[in-house]
C-alpha cells in the first residue's frame, strides 16, 4: 500500500475513485502547494478567526507527502452532516491543503477537520474555500458563501487520520 501511495504522489496520477480528492474534484497531487496540520481544538481555541492550537507546516516533508497521497487514495463515503458537525463541537485535528494558484479554478484551500472516530470509521469535514474568481462568479448569482462544506466517513483504517495522531505529530513538530 505504501508503494502505491508514493507511486500516485510522484506520478501525478489522478485520484482513486471514492477518495476524498475524487469527491472534491482534484485531479493531481501536483495541485497542492502546502500542507499544514493542527492538533485538536474547540471553539474556545479560536480567537478572531485565528486557531490557537499546536500546528506544523509539513510542506515538502515525508509526512506532508503522506497526507497528500492519502487524500488521493483513502476511500471515503460522502454523508450528510452528522451530529459531530454541530457548532462548538471540538475538532480532533485538522489538515489544511493550499492549492496552487494556477490549478484552482474553484477552490483555494481544502481544510479537513477530523470530527470523531467510531466503529463506522473516522468522520471528517472537508471545508472547501472558494478561489477569488469562483467567489466573484457566485456573487453574481447572489451566493455570498465563501466556501462549501462536505462530510465523509473514511472507510479504511489509516493511522494518519486517527484523532490522536495529528495532535502528537503537531506537538512533535512544534518542539
Amino acid at each position: 500500500m505504501g508503494f502505491l501511495l508514493l507511486f500516485l504522489l510522484f506520478s501525478g496520477c489522478g485520484a482513486e475513485e471514492n477518495s476524498i480528492a475524487w469527491h472534491i474534484g482534484l485531479t493531481s497531487a501536483s495541485q497542492i502547494e502546502t500542507v499544514r496540520i493542527y492538533s485538536g481544538f474547540s471553539a474556545s481555541d479560536a480567537v478572531n478567526g485565528v486557531i490557537r492550537a499546536e500546528s506544523a507546516d509539513l510542506t515538502g516533508t515525508g509526512e506532508g507527502r503522506q497526507y497528500i497521497a492519502s487524500l488521493f487514495s483513502t476511500q471515503a463515503e460522502k454523508i450528510q452532516a452528522p451530529e459531530a458537525a454541530l457548532p462548538g463541537t471540538a475538532v480532533k485535528g485538522m489538515a489544511v491543503f493550499a492549492l496552487k494558484t494556477d490549478s484552482r479554478p474553484a477552490y483555494q484551500e481544502i481544510t479537513i477537520r477530523i470530527k470523531e472516530a467510531d466503529e463506522e470509521g473516522v468522520t471528517v469535514e472537508a471545508y472547501l474555500s472558494y478561489s477569488e474568481a469562483e467567489r466573484l462568479r457566485r456573487m453574481e448569482e447572489e451566493d455570498r458563501s465563501l466556501g462549501e462544506t462536505r462530510f465523509f466517513v473514511l472507510k479504511e483504517e489509516n493511522e494518519i487520520w486517527q484523532p490522536g495522531y495529528l495532535e502528537k505529530l503537531a506537538e512533535s513538530w512544534a518542539e
